[in-house]
């Protein structure tokens, strides 16, 4: 409750994680005489412990945004400011998106992928800006090219009629 939770079930799971970290590690304390082997238990329940600490922390504390990004337009999301710059195809024929954010003062670039996989679909690869208590994650959902000036053009077009369209003349055939 001090440090924000209101659910009794994540409450439950962080007592019990919070009773076997101190049980063992006392227990740990006290067989010290007994030997290093006989340590391996008590060790193991600990290092449980602190994994279910982390399960919490990052289950209960977590925020995420869905926006979509124009090019060269900063956008406020979760305390960042974030700019989508651009995209490259890398030589294996991933996606590879370029975002500039920024924290205050700090600045980093951020890339993440995007890639089809044969028989999988199309897998999404986050990029990560970790600091000490916090890290950001950036991860693309899909690609929605616009025409020129990030504009997309709408006609409306009569079957078996032609209309220009730039420099090409489209038919609605069927």
């Amino acid at each position: 409750v001090i440090v924000g939770m209101r659910d009794p079930l994540t409450s439950a799971l962080v007592f019990t994680a919070l009773f076997a970290l101190l049980a063992n590690l006392e227990s740990a304390l006290s067989g010290l005489n007994g030997g290093v082997l006989l340590l391996s238990g008590k060790v193991a329940h600990i290092g449980f412990a602190l994994f279910l600490f982390g399960v919490v922390s990052t289950g209960v504390y977590n925020e995420t945004a869905r926006v979509g990004l124009p090019q060269h337009k900063s956008m406020d999301v979760l305390g960042h400011s974030l700019t989508y710059t651009g995209y490259t195809v890398r030589p294996d024929g991933k996606y590879e998106f370029h975002i500039s954010a920024s924290e205050g003062t700090a600045q980093f670039v951020l890339a993440p992928v995007m890639f089809e996989a044969p028989g999988q679909g199309i897998m999404r690869n986050p990029d990560i800006h970790s600091k000490l208590l916090e890290d950001f994650y950036v991860s693309p959902i899909s690609l929605e090219p616009g025409g020129s000036g990030g504009m997309q053009e709408e006609h409306e077009i009569v079957k078996g009629s032609t209309i220009a369209v730039g420099e090409s003349n489209v038919t609605f055939v069927q």
